[in-house]
């Protein structure tokens, strides 16, 4: 009997840089940006916070969304789903990288880059059927 299988992602952060926005082929938007998540370690206080930082990956009007309002040091909410791609590095080795792919994109804090037209909650990435 097949199990239910779930990939969903919940990330509340920084954003670490400004949005970079690129076209594929085809003329899809796409947008990359890092955000920084404080894993908070409640053990000991003289712990540190352990921070991760994920690369977000962002389509479609979401991407131009990102780009246009979504500004380095943003407190953002991203919803999303976990991608795995594996390809070789200069040396040759396999190499294995883990992105979010987002489906919602939230500006929590700091100000905008504009006055949005449209409430990022509007905005969802569709996934992409052909991606280069």
């Amino acid at each position: 009997m097949d199990q239910p299988i779930l990939n969903k992602v919940f990330l509340l952060g920084n954003v670490t840089e400004e949005p970079t926005l690129r076209y594929v082929p085809s003329g899809t938007a796409v947008a990359t940006f890092e955000l920084i998540v404080s894993q908070y370690e409640r053990i000991e206080k003289d712990n540190p916070d352990q921070k991760n930082i994920f690369r977000i990956i962002v389509w479609k009007d979401l991407a131009r969304w990102c780009h246009d309002q979504i500004r380095m040091g943003a407190l953002v909410f991203v919803e999303g789903h976990i991608q795995v791609r594996t390809y070789p590095d200069h040396a040759g080795q396999s190499r294995t990288e883990y992105e979010i792919v987002a489906e919602k994109v939230t500006l929590l804090g700091r100000e905008k880059r504009n006055n949005p037209k449209s409430s990022p909650a509007d905005i969802h990435s569709e996934r992409e059927e052909n991606r280069s």
